[in-house]
């Protein structure tokens, strides 16, 4: 953009007045929050990089409040009919990484980057290095269905070159599934 350019008068009133109108249409407030950072980013740049504005006008405006969300637990026929259906897929290890994520309660990015160093058989845990808080954590393997479901895992699909415990075959990364 140019410098020449008179960029618009942007208030803090005028974007809670936007907010408000989004409420009031029936948005979430996870939503508005979303619309909120993207224009956030936009007024950054227009600040930042194009020099337009001295502040961020979007800084004075308060955020909604985002609910907490629903805590669900699945019910017993329900985790029954995901590992049964789990089992007719055979190009992953599916059902060993359901498994785990619910007797453990692992995120699936920190199941899907477990390396075959942190699987302890012996104590029957294993240690999880990259996860979200950043803190290292280790998953027991109480459970003598989960750990032996670890162990026929790794008999049938592992291998001494390998170095994550669910690897990609052709490209000896941990395999990566959709969102």
């Amino acid at each position: 953009p140019s410098h020449d350019t008179n960029p618009p008068k942007i208030t803090h009133f005028m974007l809670g007045e936007i907010r408000d109108k989004l409420r009031e249409s029936g948005k979430k407030p996870a939503t508005i929050i979303r619309y909120m950072a993207a224009l956030n980013h936009v007024l950054n740049v227009a600040r930042k990089e194009w020099g337009w504005l001295n502040r961020n006008p979007l800084e004075m405006v308060q955020k909604p409040k985002e609910s907490k969300g629903n805590l669900r637990f699945l019910h017993k026929a329900e985790i029954e009919r995901l590992v049964n259906a789990s089992e007719t897929i055979r190009s992953i290890p599916l059902k060993t990484i359901i498994m785990l994520a619910l007797s453990t309660g692992a995120r699936k990015s920190e199941i899907l980057n477990i390396k075959l160093i942190d699987v302890d058989l012996v104590n029957r845990f294993i240690s999880i290095h990259d996860t979200k808080n950043s803190e290292s954590r280790q998953l027991t393997l109480k459970n003598d269905k989960i750990f032996n479901c670890i162990i026929n895992h790794i008999k049938n699909y592992c291998n001494d070159n390998q170095t994550y415990l669910f690897e990609h075959s052709r490209t000896c990364s941990p395999i990566v599934t959709g969102k």
